[in-house]
C-alpha cells in the first residue's frame, strides 16, 4: 500500500502514464486534438490524486506526531505524581514520627526498604 501511495504521488509516473497514452492514441491515429484532450484530463486526474494520496501522508504523519507529544506528556506527569506521591508519604512519616505514631512500612512510599 505504501508504494502505491508513493507511485501515484509521483509526478514521473503520471508523465510517464501521459507519455504512453500518447503514443497508444497517436498508434491507432487519433485526431490530434482528442489526443491533446485526452493528455489533459489525464494529467489534471494526475495532479488531484498526487494532491490527495500526499495530504493524507502529511496528516497520518501530523497524527502520529500528536500521540508520541501526547503519549510523552502523560509519562511526564505520572513521574511527576509518582515523584509527589513519594513526597507526600516521606512528609506524611516525618509528621507520623515527630508525633511518636508508629506507621507501618508499605512498598513504594520511598523509605531505604524500597531502593
Amino acid at each position: 500500500m505504501s508504494n502505491l501511495k508513493k507511485l501515484l504521488s509521483d509526478k514521473s509516473f503520471w508523465a510517464a502514464v501521459i507519455a504512453l497514452s500518447t503514443s497508444i492514441l497517436i498508434s491507432f491515429n487519433v485526431p490530434q486534438g482528442s489526443v491533446e484532450q485526452i493528455t489533459a484530463i489525464i494529467a489534471a486526474g494526475g495532479t488531484f490524486i498526487a494532491y490527495i494520496v500526499s495530504t493524507g501522508i502529511q496528516s497520518a504523519a501530523q497524527i502520529k506526531a500528536d500521540a508520541q507529544i501526547k503519549t510523552a506528556q502523560i509519562a511526564v506527569q505520572a513521574r511527576t505524581s509518582e515523584q509527589a506521591l513519594t513526597v507526600l508519604n516521606v512528609q506524611n512519616r516525618a509528621a507520623d514520627d515527630s508525633q511518636g505514631v508508629p506507621t507501618p512500612l508499605r512498598a513504594g512510599d520511598g523509605t531505604k526498604e524500597d531502593k
